[in-house]
């Protein structure tokens, strides 16, 4: 039985595209980015369907210069069957505030107010390889990007990237969502892959990721198209799979790793018998919470294994194209019948450096978190 494995990093566009805003004017410095495959197999150049971009950025006010946007600068662009679009596709602002992980187990912080987004854009747009459509806010030192891309195998693929060029106080976000509708009656491979990155360079910045799938069999609280508005909650998810740092990445311990895998998924999501006995404390009688918790805690293991997630002489810790579910795992739409799956990526930066004494202003660094494992829940911090 094949295990989950590493391929070759797919965060090259979305990074090398936000490195375009401009070198660091210091030697201060962040980014975080992700990226999520089609487990699915459906992502086919040109398909059928929409998928849905947002971006965020602010920097905050010193004692010496005013606040900058929120979202500034804001562009789109939209290269489509191998030429660029004279027309780009209109913005609009909306309430989603997107979500990311802190580095405390099941603690998400939320970015945005408002959000400025792609929405419902035609993944048709998308037909051969080189084709993009983005979406980048820039305010001061803070970028972020989300995209549409098509790869070089022929498939489609979402990325969300945010940037830090300087040490001021600040936030930026961004997220890529990707619906598509799954026919029932039919059982499918599974094979989600993430890619994701994080790297800050001082105890007053954070960097987090988000890679997660959902159907309408989990999200029940309205059309999957709505999932991605006001502050959303990670609980009706199939699955999620956190990266963050609070500071400087030495090594794998200085990461916020965090996998976690919905019960109820495992009506749909079925793994090969030779991976279940292999987990350890496995019993055909465990309930569904159980056996969730059993596959988390092998799957968080297994990104701790030397080589898994790589440590960049920079500190840029990456994790590249990763099959967390063993080979054979199979997707089976509940009752047979349709449903509509959800893909999604989503990344941000925060730096809470604090003004000098003498300006008479303070920001707060974030509270302190512990990092014990906690049940699947979502606060606001």
């Amino acid at each position: 039985m094949a295990m989950p494995g590493i391929s070759r990093l797919h965060l090259g566009f979305v990074m090398s595209t936000l490195a375009l805003g401009g070198a660091s004017t210091t030697s201060h410095g962040a980014t975080a980015a992700a990226g999520v495959g089609d487990g699915l197999k459906t992502a086919a150049l040109g398909g059928s369907g929409t998928t849905s971009l947002y971006a965020y950025t602010i920097q905050n006010a010193t004692s010496t210069s005013p606040q900058v946007g929120p979202n500034d600068a804001v562009t789109a662009s939209l290269t489509s069957d191998g030429m660029p679009s004279t027309m780009p596709p209109a913005v609009k602002d909306t309430d989603f505030k997107i979500p990311v992980p802190s580095r405390a187990q099941g603690i998400f912080k939320y970015y945005g107010n408002p959000t400025v987004s792609l929405l419902d854009q035609n993944k048709s747009l998308i037909v051969k390889a080189g084709d993009s459509e983005t979406i980048t806010s820039a305010s001061g030192a803070y970028s972020a990007l989300a995209a549409q891309l098509a790869k070089a195998d022929g498939t489609r693929e979402i990325q969300a990237g945010t940037r830090l060029t300087d040490s001021v106080a600040g936030k930026a976000a961004a997220a890529a969502y990707d619906p598509v509708t799954i026919p029932g009656g039919s059982t499918y491979s599974y094979a989600p892959t993430v890619s994701a990155s994080v790297q800050v360079d001082d105890l007053t910045t954070s960097a987090g990721t988000v890679s997660y799938a959902l159907d309408s069999n989990t999200f029940t609280s309205g059309d999957l198209d709505t999932f991605p508005t006001g502050s959303p909650s990670m609980d009706p998810t199939l699955w999620y799979l956190g990266l963050s740092a609070d500071g400087p990445v030495a090594s794998v311990s200085d990461l916020g790793i965090d996998f976690e895998l919905n019960p109820v998924a495992l009506n749909e999501i079925s793994f090969p018998t030779a991976y279940l006995t292999s987990l350890p404390g496995y019993s055909p009688s465990l309930t569904p919470a159980e056996l969730a918790a059993l596959i988390d805690t092998q799957i968080e293991t297994a990104l701790m294994q030397p080589g898994v997630i790589s440590i960049a002489g920079d500190g840029t810790a990456s994790l590249s194209d990763y099959q967390f579910f063993p080979d054979g795992t199979t997707f089976t739409p509940a009752n047979g019948q349709d449903v509509e799956y959800a893909d999604g990526s989503n990344a941000a930066i925060e730096d809470d450096v604090p003004e000098p004494e003498s300006g008479g202003f303070f920001v707060l660094a974030a509270l302190g978190l512990g990092i014990s494992r906690r049940p699947r829940r979502v606060c606001v911090v």
